[in-house]
């Protein structure tokens, strides 16, 4: 499906505020692909795509999770929000016909991260919290997306973890895994062993 076809389809699927943010997410992580050589195609596919699950209802997202049997936890099954990225590949195979796993990963993952992510993937993370619609000050963050897409990420993961800590929620057990796992890479580069 070509770009023109999906924002297409997702004008339908989205809030004109949803498909905004969505489109602003691209425009980032395509200028975030050039930095880093990360296949554009994917990134932009991705983007598009990454919140297409967002405003589905969460009894909703809890049926289709479960029947594709992506409930893997109890943090996600009591929040059922954090299902949208896997959702969202779910929806991106089945309904956009998209089959690229980089792609369908890159969308799984924008929300909490995960170990071991491609370069696509940490473009996609990265460019959904801090496109620049976004209201919340990250000027910090945009900053050294410009020199070290990792350590960005490591303080994107710190800030969500500590805003999670902060309302007094669970913190799902992806993201410290993601921020244990991007932590020992900056560690290990920095001491040169990587």
């Amino acid at each position: 499906m070509e770009r023109a076809e999906i924002i297409d389809k997702l004008t339908g699927m989205l809030s004109p505020a949803r498909l905004k943010h969505t489109l602003n997410v691209e425009d980032m992580a395509l200028k975030l692909a050039k930095l880093y050589h990360a296949d554009e195609t994917v990134v932009s596919r991705a983007a598009l795509l990454h919140d297409c699950a967002k405003e589905m209802p969460n009894d909703e997202l809890l049926s289709v999770a479960a029947s594709h049997e992506l409930i893997y936890s109890d943090t996600l099954l009591r929040n059922p929000h954090l299902l949208h990225p896997l959702v969202g590949a779910v929806i991106a195979q089945a309904i956009f016909g998209i089959d690229d796993p980089k792609v369908l990963m890159a969308v799984a993952s924008h929300t909490l991260g995960r170990p071991d992510m491609s370069i696509e993937e940490k473009v996609i993370f990265a460019s959904d919290y801090c496109e620049l619609g976004r209201s919340f000050n990250m000027d910090d963050i945009r900053r050294e997306l410009d020199f070290n897409i990792d350590s960005a990420i490591l303080m994107i993961l710190n800030r969500k973890i500590s805003r999670t800590l902060s309302k007094n929620r669970e913190i799902a057990p992806e993201s410290v895994l993601a921020r244990n796992w991007i932590l020992n890479e900056l560690n290990t580069r920095a001491k040169g062993l990587n």
